[in-house]
Formats: C-alpha cells, structure tokens, sequence
C-alpha cells in the first residue's frame, strides 16, 4: 500500500476552473482515512494554495511557491522556506519596471504586483 501521495494541482487534480472536483475530494478523504498521507505540490503562493486544503479538510501539508516552501497549516509547522532576499525583489521588481514587463511576486503571506491587470484578473488575496 501506499504511504504518500504528492501530486501537482493546477492541471492535474483541479478542474479548468481551478477548482478541486468532489470527486478528488472524495479519493483523498478516503486515503487519508486509510492513513495514506496526501502532498498537494503547487507552484502558488501556499497561503493561497491554502483554499485546496480547507476544501480537502484533511490536514495535510503542502508545498508552494515552486518548491520554496513546506508549510502544515492545520499544525502551523512552517518545515521548510527558502525565501529571496529584499534587495533581490527590489532589484528584480526596478528591471521590470525598466523594461515595462508586468511581474507578480509572492511571499509566504502576500503578494506584490506592478500590474493593475494582474492584480485585478488574477489571484488578488493577500495584496
């Protein structure tokens, strides 16, 4: 039997929609009772990633931002982040800014944008 299951979300266990299937929901809640541990992988900030774990209502850790971070909410164990320093964000966010490239950049709790178009046509929680 299985003991882990780690899966991609967008494109593999959410709809087109983003959203999480009741059948997915289904599945994993009855791994979980099997005591099969469940690992959404995402490259989304975890606190929004988040949404996927209320929805699963099973507790389990997750990994967001591309790997960058390991966070248990339902414990509030933070195992893992590896996080860009302030001066690099700045440096990053004035190139793009020069060069007019619209750039969305997330942190373990939030979100900067120096676009109004991708702050208002995708994720805006957390900004």
């Amino acid at each position: 039997m299985y003991r882990l299951i780690a899966t991609d979300c967008d494109g593999t266990i959410l709809d087109s929609e983003g959203f999480l299937p009741d059948e997915i929901i289904s599945v994993f809640r009855r791994l979980d009772s099997m005591g099969v541990h469940i690992l959404p992988v995402t490259g989304r900030n975890d606190i929004i990633a988040r949404d996927y774990l209320d929805e699963l209502d099973i507790g389990c850790p997750i990994i967001g931002c591309n790997g960058a971070t390991l966070v248990n909410f339902d414990t509030g164990e933070r195992f893992f982040t590896k996080a860009i320093d302030r001066a690099s964000v700045l440096k990053f966010m004035d190139i793009c800014k020069r060069l007019g490239t619209p750039c969305k950049i997330f942190t373990t709790d939030r979100q900067y944008t120096n676009s109004r178009e991708l702050y208002e046509g995708g994720i805006n929680r957390g900004v």
